[in-house]
């Protein structure tokens, strides 16, 4: 609870090179204009897409779809990344230590590890990248049909599409 109230205490200003504010610009310019590339852009300095664009693209629609503002979306969406990071972890580690009890303590200490607790302060796109290779290494653990190889394939793919990092 300490550390979602914490959020709150975040300012949003405007600071146009930390990633959570150009990812909001990249949103609400989705939003505006469509998916096309940033033009007259003031705020940076290339007017491509340095990151790869499926956060954007998920807060973007989503905003569009439910009417929460992209602001709010990126200010608390990392709740849901948190949530959602745990449980995979807790369902992989169950998967692999088959014991509940040792899969909830190992679940217990990846989310209080810092960099988990630094990277879900906010919503970045390491957060949507994290719970890609987690769904990853969960379905490459029990894969047996061709069904599970072409699912492990597409979500291979979508990882890309998470963060340089997947690179």
């Amino acid at each position: 609870p300490l550390i979602f109230i914490s959020i709150e205490l975040i300012q949003f200003k405007y600071l146009p090179e930390f990633d959570p504010y150009y990812f909001l610009a990249i949103s609400n310019n989705i939003i505006k204009n469509g998916f096309v590339p940033l033009n007259d852009n003031p705020i940076f300095i290339d007017s491509k897409f340095t990151y790869p664009p499926l956060l954007v693209i998920l807060v973007s629609y989503f905003s569009i779809i439910s009417g929460i503002s992209t602001y709010s979306l990126f200010k608390f969406g990392t709740i849901f990344f948190f949530i959602l990071t745990g449980l995979l972890f807790f369902i992989l580690s169950k998967r692999l230590l088959e014991n509940e009890k040792k899969a909830l303590i190992s679940t217990f200490i990846f989310l209080c590890l810092p960099y988990t607790l630094s990277k879900n302060t906010i919503t970045l796109s390491e957060n949507l990248l994290i719970i890609f290779i987690l769904l990853l290494m969960y379905i490459g653990i029990q894969i047996n049909k061709k069904e599970d190889l072409i699912l492990l394939l597409l979500i291979f793919f979508i990882t890309f599409m998470t963060h340089v990092f997947s690179f």
